[in-house]
């Protein structure tokens, strides 16, 4: 058995439920959380961020740190990174000198996680309930089939913290504008839930607004309607296909927002879910992504690439230092409000078609 010790300032408890068991194992690895792993571990994972006063014996080559947040909402200084010897990322990383994997941001699936307001008494969804969930179009018809729910949602937030986020919100609002009371808006800044199921269950489609357009970028954004069955109208990175089958969701481009909006009414007017091939290809795309695509069959895959971890340890503990703020922080955040105009204008002006 091999054993990871897990740290990270988030809380990724909920992590845990992407194994089938719920126990953090998945083939032959045993990922522990903080420090429950204490001196057995093989490897040490990062996500994102340290706990705080993390410390480990182990060499660089057997710490692997995953970099979820693109460039454009996180900075992860260079010296930071060059404490691991493999680095997951979605993002170039040209002054690394280990092993770069470039990847999807593997972000844990917040559908039936339970992590909003009410997280205290919503049931968490276990990894069996998840793959046996039922798709759109499937039985008895579900809320948004019998007409008490919208055909399409979309859950999103108000941040404008790179120019996507200027531009989706401003697409957002065009298609409202558009479909009225066929699509209903939650998130931040819109209409709050306290789980994530609340703004996917008993709808045919949902639009999938991710944070960025870089390549590999696709998130729990997209994560949660598959796992909820729900079919995907994707605005994200682009060759999704090399992850799903594309038979299963439309992407769209909305760079580009009125092909962008006719491809949604396309969509809606077409009723893809209706056709059992279809609905076979989003079971079949859930498959991939509980089974394929999500943490830890994706560690599995890559900690059996690297073979048996060495036997070494440091003399004494290190200390992990989390990243820092980007030289001149303070005055880039003093110019915030002038960068998000200019992306604004660009949005506006530049992007037609």
């Amino acid at each position: 058995m091999t054993i990871v010790q897990l740290s990270t300032a988030h809380a990724f408890d909920l992590l845990l439920r992407q194994s089938p068991q719920g126990d953090g194992r998945w083939e032959d690895i045993d990922v522990r959380l903080g420090a429950d792993a204490g001196g057995e571990a093989d490897w040490l994972i990062v996500f994102d961020h340290p706990a705080r006063d993390l410390t480990t014996s182990l060499p660089r080559e057997r710490r692997i740190v995953f970099l979820p947040e693109p460039a454009s909402i996180k900075h992860y200084d260079p010296q930071f990174i060059a404490q691991f010897g493999v680095a997951f990322t979605a993002s170039p990383l040209p002054d690394f000198d280990g092993i770069a994997i470039h990847t999807q941001p593997l972000t844990p699936w917040f559908y039936g996680a339970g992590i909003g307001a009410s997280a205290q008494t919503t049931a968490r969804k276990s990894y069996t309930e998840l793959a046996a969930g039922p798709i759109a179009g499937e039985g008895a018809g579900g809320r948004g089939e019998e007409g008490a729910r919208a055909l399409l949602s979309a859950v999103c937030s108000t941040k404008t913290l790179n120019r996507n986020q200027v531009r989706r919100l401003r697409f957002l609002r065009r298609v409202k504008a558009t479909l009225g009371a066929r699509l209903d808006i939650y998130g931040r800044g819109f209409q709050e839930i306290a789980d994530k199921a609340e703004g996917l269950d008993g709808y045919r489609y949902h639009l999938v607004l991710e944070n960025n357009l870089d390549p590999h970028c696709w998130t729990e954004k997209l994560a949660d309607p598959l796992l909820a069955g729900v079919y995907p109208i994707f605005a994200g990175g682009p060759d999704l296909e090399a992850y799903f089958d594309p038979l299963g969701f439309t992407a769209i481009d909305i760079t580009r927002p009125d092909s962008a909006l006719a491809g949604i009414v396309r969509v809606l007017a077409e009723d893809p879910v209706s056709r059992p091939e279809v609905r076979g290809a989003m079971r079949e795309n859930r498959r991939r992504l509980m089974e394929e695509h999500q943490f830890f069959p994706v560690l599995a895959a890559e900690l059996s690439r690297l073979g048996p971890a060495p036997a070494t340890r440091l003399e004494a503990p290190v200390p992990v230092r989390p990243p820092v703020k980007p030289p001149l922080h303070r005055l880039t955040r003093a110019f915030r409000p002038l960068r998000i105009l200019a992306d604004k204008a660009h949005v506006a002006l530049v992007e037609r078609g």
